[in-house]
Parts: C-alpha cells; structure tokens; sequence
C-alpha cells in the first residue's frame, strides 16, 4: 500500500497545470529581445557567476534580486521595473526568449508595487530603517515569490513538504525544552534545506507565507488588500525576528545531518516523478518497476553529478585563481618592490599556483559509488513508499559545560596552534615574507572548504551507513581547523566580495543602459529595413 506522503505528491503532480503566462499564444504575444545583445548580457553573467561563488540552485532569484535592487537603486520609478526585469532575465538566458507571455509583466508588477508599498509602511514605522533604501529582508519576499511565479517549482516543494510530512512525529529532542511548533518548525527548516538546499532568504519567504498565506493575493488596488497589507507591516519586525531565531536554532545542526539518507530517498522518488509526470501512478503502484526505475535513475545521476562535480571544480579553479592574481598584483608584489625591496619569486610563484593544483587533486580524487550503494536507495524508497516502519530520530541538544568540555577546547585551540605551526615554519623555511604567509594560509583555507564542499556534493547520492575508518578520522582532526577557518573567511568574504560589488554596482549599471539602447537601436534599424522592403 502507498504511503499517504506519496499519494500525496502523486495528486499534485496529476494536476499540475504549467501557467498560461510562461507560453505565448496567439491571443497573448511573447516578450522577445535581441539576440546580439542577449549573447552579451549571457557572457557577462557567466562572468559574474565565476566570481560570486553562491550556489547554482539560488542563482536565477540572486539575479532577480540584483536587478530589483539596482532598479530601486537607481531609478525613481517603480512602475516599469517587471517589463525590463523579464527582459534581462531573458538577455541573461534564465528564461527563454521568445516563449515567456506578455502578461507576465503585469502579474510580476503587482508582486513589485505590493513590495514597494510595504517597504514604505515598514520605514514609516521604524525609526531605524526609515532612512533605508530598501530591506533585504523584503526584498527577498519579492525576489521569491516572483521566482516563483517564473520559475515554478511547484514539484520540488511539494516533494520537501512530503519529506517534512514523513519525519513530523518521528524526532524527538533532548535538552531543550521545544513547544510542539517549534520542533516542527525545525523539521520544516531542516528539510528544505537538506532536500532542496534553500537558504534562508527561501526559508523565510517559505515561513512568511505560512504566517501570512494571503501574502500571494495581495493586489494593492483593492483597499480591503491595502489595509491588510498594513496589518502586516505591524508585525513585520517582530516576526522576522522570530523566524530568524528559528532559522539559527542549534537543533537544524544537529537534525540535518540526520536526514541525508531520507534526502536521497526523496530526490529520488521526486527524479522518478519528474520523469513520467501524469502516468507515474502506475510506476509506484508496482514495486518491481519502481525499483528498476530507481536504479536506473541512480546510474544516470552518478554519471550527472561527476559533470557537475567536475565542472563546480574549474569554476572553483578559476575563481581562486583570477582572486589570487588580483591580490598578488594590488598587494603582494608592491610589498615585495617598494616594502621588502626584493621579489622572492619561489613564493609568488607557489602563492598563484599551488592553491589551483590543490583544489584539482582534491576534486578529482571522488570515487563514483557502485551497485552496493544503489541498492540501498533502492531498498528506502521502497521503505518510503509502501510505508514500512521508521526509524526514530534521537538528538542531545543538551548544554553541555563541564570541565570535559574545556579540556575539549584547549585540545583542539592547540591542535588548530600547531596545525598553522607547522605551515608557517614550512614557509619561513621558503623564504616567505608575512604577507605571503597570510595569503599562502587564506587560500589553503578556502581551498580545502570549498575542495571538501565539492566532495560533499560528489557523495551526495552516497547512502551513509558506518562512521568513517581510523586514518579518516586522524586526517579529519588535522584539518578540520584549516577547513573551519576556510568556512569562516567564506561566509565573511561572501558579504564583502569587492569583485562583486565592481560588478553590481560600477559595471553593471552602465552595461545594462547600454544593452538598452543597443537593443532599441537594433530593433529601430530592423524595422526601418522592413519598412524599405
């Protein structure tokens, strides 16, 4: 018998209709633009995405955000912003050109006056953001449900929520006194995460909406819709500060790691979905079919995602490479020239291209799995869909502050003391200066998260079943505070990318203004030549 979870997801994907909106007709015409000037807004975002390392399942709404903000940003009309935001979502090559309705801009338009109003209501109320040219926050709101709009992902969600559904009543939490909607909260955050790898701009438009599942409707020319709206921005504030204590709550860190197997099993059933669409009833009706259906899934995905991995290597490559040039030339050697007043060029050298040979070694030593593996995913989607008996969840959250706990800390602060030790004096012995050593040790960190974050992703199909062997862990507490660090300086880069900010707010601008005209010219000198003819 087929678990309620799966029923549940079948019925939505049987009646699942694609929008109107997302395919012209003849009674509503596509939103077309140039191909000369599409070509170069697409080589120009594949640059920026080389240099902003973010994840390739946010990338489309990062883009939708980018451009929103340097509208508001830059222009004091609101009025038009969908038609142009479609426009270079399409020069970008995120939507197809030629396909995408004409009707689209007016629904995306609501979605961008709603959020104008509402970030007016909100700086009206709050003394300290009323000078502010926008909220991130809100601007995520918009950026979401307009991706949403786009770019549905009606399937995906409905998949987390059925992973959500599954473990609901099946984690229980020591050492922390968590109310019933705050353990199922935690489980809600921990399975879009892990299943759909939202971050938490998604998470919290996903939490917004659950607060205020109206939001969606919300047209700003109706004043029933406007006093609800206002409504809302009283509340604003606080509840974005609830759900931001929920999304740092210390129990995702412990249930998400917990949850990587029902992960697999999911993007499974959900890759199995994808495929058949309105006919996969019959497919998990059958349980020797599923399971061929599985496994044959699984052998393309291990070929899918060693592509993947391999190209997120060179994009990692090069956007430690082109970084590190930059800073040699901007830093290192005008240290070395007008500071130290000699060149080592032993240390130049190892400092531009040792990190880029690390990071290809690291990566390219993953090792597909084999059939073993592909059987146990087999063996718990069958688990999920016919209903089998789960397995409970146990997680200690308990605060733990005993004298154990100290010796811990002083252990590993000396372990990470003779870790970078012994780096530094292996520099030293090279002839390195101090400003060497410290792009020499901020490279080796964010190599080595951004190699074992790579690695992750390569083992992403890879069913865990036993603690790693003796050397693994030996290797793990020798790295480990160089990894750390390496996460550390990422999440802390990410927020100052300088390379970013030169793209967003120097280059980007002009380069769009003139993408306009062009297009307009281009478009008048066709026009004029059908005129002629």
């Amino acid at each position: 018998m087929i678990s309620s979870q799966i029923k549940r997801l079948l019925d939505i994907t049987e009646s699942y209709k694609v929008p109107i909106y997302l395919s012209a007709s003849a009674e509503d015409s596509a939103i077309e633009v140039d191909n000369i000037t599409s070509q170069a807004a697409h080589y120009y975002e594949r640059i920026r995405y080389a240099i902003d390392y973010k994840d390739e399942d946010i990338l489309q709404r990062s883009a939708i955000e980018r451009i929103i903000k340097r509208k508001i940003t830059f222009s004091s009309d609101t009025n038009d912003i969908s038609k142009e935001l479609i426009s270079e979502l399409i020069q970008a090559g995120y939507l197809p050109n030629g396909k995408i309705a004409q009707s689209s801009i007016n629904i995306v338009q609501i979605v961008i006056d709603k959020t104008v109003i509402f970030m007016d209501l909100i700086r009206d109320m709050e003394s300290g953001i009323k000078n502010t040219l926008f909220d991130s926050m809100i601007i995520g709101l918009c950026a979401c449900e307009i991706e949403d709009i786009l770019f549905p992902s009606v399937m995906k969600e409905a998949a987390a929520d059925a992973l959500y559904s599954y473990m609901r009543g099946n984690v229980t939490v020591v050492g922390s006194e968590l109310s019933t909607y705050e353990l199922e909260m935690q489980i809600y955050i921990a399975s879009h995460k892990s299943l759909l790898k939202s971050d938490d701009t998604r998470l919290f438009y996903n939490m917004w909406i659950i607060s205020y599942p109206e939001w969606i409707n919300i047209d700003i020319s109706d004043s029933e819709n406007r006093k609800r709206l206002g409504e809302m921005s009283e509340q604003y504030l606080s509840i974005r500060e609830n759900l931001k204590n929920q999304l740092k709550h210390p129990v995702q860190s412990k249930l998400i790691p917990k949850l990587r197997n029902h992960v697999i099993y999911f993007s499974a059933i959900l890759g199995v979905l994808g495929k058949f669409g309105k006919e996969a009833s019959g497919i998990f009706s059958n349980y020797d079919r599923l399971s061929d259906e599985v496994g044959g899934l699984i052998s393309q995905k291990y070929i899918d995602e060693k592509k993947r991995v391999n190209k997120m290597a060179w994009r990692a490559v090069f956007y430690i490479l082109i970084t590190k040039i930059i800073l040699a030339l901007l830093i290192e050697l005008p240290y070395d020239l007008f500071v130290a007043n000699a060149i080592n060029y032993l240390a130049l050298g190892i400092n531009i291209i040792f990190h880029p040979l690390l990071l290809i070694a690291i990566t390219r030593s993953v090792v597909t799995m084999g059939e073993e593996n592909t059987n146990r995913i087999i063996s718990g989607v069958n688990d999920i869909v016919y209903g089998a008996e789960k397995k409970k969840i146990f997680l200690d959250v308990t605060d733990k502050k005993n004298i154990l706990l100290y010796i811990v800390f002083i252990l590993y602060s000396l372990l990470f003391v003779l870790s970078f030790g012994f780096i530094i004096l292996m520099l030293n012995k090279l002839g390195f200066n101090w400003v060497g050593m410290v792009f020499f040790i901020f490279f080796l960190a964010l190599v080595s998260f951004f190699g074992l974050r790579i690695r992750y992703i390569a083992k992403i199909w890879t069913v865990h079943v036993k603690n790693s062997g003796f050397i693994a862990f030996i290797w793990d507490v020798f790295t480990l505070p160089i990894i750390f660090l390496g996460r550390w300086l990422t999440e802390k880069f990410a927020s100052i990318n300088i390379f970013v900010f030169i793209m967003d707010f120097i280059i980007e601008t002009p380069f769009k203004i003139f993408l306009k005209i062009s297009d307009s010219f281009i478009s008048l000198i066709k026009e004029k030549k059908e005129e002629i003819y």
